[in-house]
């Protein structure tokens, strides 16, 4: 018993260290930096009511099925109404490789069980 508690006082530190290093690489990481500012200017697109995403948003992307382009999501937006389509699934289609590129290149944030990659991920996101 007293041997694995000496683990455990041992290993959770280690783990820590290596997660607040992690957390360090990934803070100061450009494409990091730039997924950030991307997630800014959605945000800030939604909350000025610049992407007035349609109502049935979320229903349209799931009826157009899992193999649509972007080609084919923005013509059903502008369809629908939406006045600046292209560029927020431009901003969405970037968001989305520059997460993949940070993922690639920091293959022990996919390590991280899922309760401490998003306590990271969330404290990355939080900071400015």
């Amino acid at each position: 018993m007293k041997l694995l508690y000496l683990i455990f006082l041992f290993i959770l530190p280690i783990n820590l260290l290596a997660q607040e290093e992690l957390y360090n690489k990934i803070k100061n990481d450009k494409d990091f930096i730039s997924y950030k500012e991307v997630e800014y200017n959605i945000k800030e697109g939604l909350l000025a009511k610049r992407f007035a995403l349609p109502k049935n948003f979320a229903s349209l992307i799931q009826q157009s099925g899992q193999n649509t382009d972007s080609d084919s999501i923005v013509k059903l937006l502008e369809q629908e109404g939406m006045v600046n389509a292209k560029e927020y699934i431009g901003l969405v289609t970037r968001q989305n490789s520059l997460m993949l590129t940070v993922m690639q290149k920091y293959p022990e944030l996919l390590k991280l069980d899922p309760i401490a990659r998003k306590n990271l991920l969330t404290k990355l996101l939080s900071n400015n």
